[in-house]
C-alpha cells in the first residue's frame, strides 16, 4: 500500500488538528438469555435439550423509541470520526468540534424527554411488554426478566454523553523520558494516521463500487431497481472525505472532487438514472474509473 505521508507536509500531526472524541450510551441491553429453570422446562416440553432461550425485550413502544435514539446518535459519531488505535474515543476534526457538539446535543435533546417517559412509566412499560410476549406466543414470561426502576436509574441508563480529549504529543510528556520513547509514540501517532486513512478509503469504495455495481445493470432489467440511498451514501463519502482525509492524501482528495462534480453537474440524480440508459452507463463507467484509482493505494 502506498504510504499515507507521501502526500502530507513533513511538519503534518493529527494533534494540531484534531481531538479525541468519546461518546457514551448508558444504554440498556433487551436480548438476554433465559434463566436456567425456564430453559430446562421449555428443554423438556420440547424434547430438545441443545435449545437456548433468548428473551428479546421491548420489540416496539417507547422504550425502543429511545434505544433507537441512542442508535442513530452513534452512528452519527461514527460516521463523523475516524477510528483511533484503541477502542473508545475516535478521531475527529478539530474545524468540525462545532458541528459534532451540535449534532449529539441534539440528540441528547431528543432522548431527553423520552427517558423521562420511560422512567415515569416504567411499571406500565414492563407489563406492556410482558403481555405483547405472552401474546406473541413467547412461554414462561416474567417480570422478573427486566431490570427494576431502581436499576434503570441507579444505571442511569437512556443517557448520552460525550467529552473531548486532547491528542498526546511528544511535548506532552511531564516528565523526561528517553528519546526512544519519544520515537515510540510518534510511531504510534503515525499508525493511528494510517489506520484511519485505510478506515477512510474503504468508506470511500464501498459506496462508490455498490453504485458503480448497480448503476451497470441496463435500465429495465433485473436487478436495475435502486434505493435514493445509493446515491446518498456517495455523498456521505464526499463528506466524509472532507473532514477526515487527516493524511491529506491527494488521490483520495481527487476522487471527492469528482464525485462532488458529477453531484453538482446533476449526473447523479436518482431519477434519471432509474429511466435514462445512456446517463446510467455514462455514471457506471465513470464511478468504475474512480475506484479503481483505489488499487494504486
Amino acid at each position: 500500500m502506498m504510504s499515507y505521508m507521501q502526500n502530507a507536509p513533513e511538519q503534518f500531526t493529527i494533534a494540531d488538528t484534531c481531538v479525541l472524541v468519546a461518546l457514551e450510551r448508558n444504554r440498556l441491553t433487551t436480548s438476554r438469555r433465559a434463566d436456567r429453570s425456564i430453559e430446562q422446562r421449555i428443554r423438556q416440553g420440547e424434547g430438545d435439550n441443545s435449545i437456548t432461550v433468548i428473551r428479546h425485550l421491548f420489540k416496539d413502544g417507547l422504550v425502543r423509541d429511545a434505544i433507537k435514539v441512542e442508535d442513530e446518535a452513534y452512528r452519527a459519531h461514527k460516521d463523523m470520526t475516524a477510528a483511533w488505535i484503541d477502542r473508545g474515543p475516535r478521531l475527529l476534526h478539530g474545524g468540525r468540534m462545532a458541528d459534532y457538539a451540535n449534532m449529539i446535543e441534539g440528540f441528547k435533546s431528543q432522548l431527553a424527554p423520552l427517558a423521562k417517559q420511560v422512567k415515569d412509566n416504567w411499571s406500565q412499560l414492563v407489563q406492556e411488554d410482558v403481555n405483547r410476549r405472552q401474546v406473541a406466543g413467547a412461554k414462561s414470561v416474567s417480570v422478573d426478566e427486566y431490570p427494576t426502576l431502581f436499576d434503570i436509574t441507579s444505571r442511569d441508563l437512556f443517557t448520552l454523553e460525550w467529552r473531548p480529549m486532547p491528542v498526546p504529543k511528544d511535548s506532552d510528556f511531564r516528565v523526561q523520558v528517553p528519546q526512544h520513547i519519544k520515537d515510540r509514540h510518534k510511531k504510534y501517532l503515525e499508525l493511528a494516521v494510517q489506520g484511519a486513512q485505510e478506515e477512510l478509503m474503504q468508506r470511500i469504495l464501498k459506496p462508490l463500487q455498490a453504485a458503480a455495481e448497480k448503476l451497470s445493470v441496463p435500465v429495465g432489467e433485473k436487478g436495475a431497481i435502486f434505493r435514493d440511498t445509493l446515491i446518498g451514501n456517495l455523498k456521505l463519502a464526499v463528506e466524509q472525505a472532507r473532514s477526515l482525509n487527516l493524511g491529506n492524501d491527494s488521490t483520495i482528495n481527487g476522487i471527492a472532487d469528482e464525485i462532488d462534480a458529477m453531484l453538482n453537474a446533476g449526473k447523479l440524480e436518482p431519477d434519471a438514472l432509474r429511466t435514462a440508459q445512456q446517463s446510467r452507463q455514462d455514471a457506471a463507467a465513470k464511478l468504475h474509473s474512480l475506484a479503481s484509482r483505489f488499487n494504486g493505494l
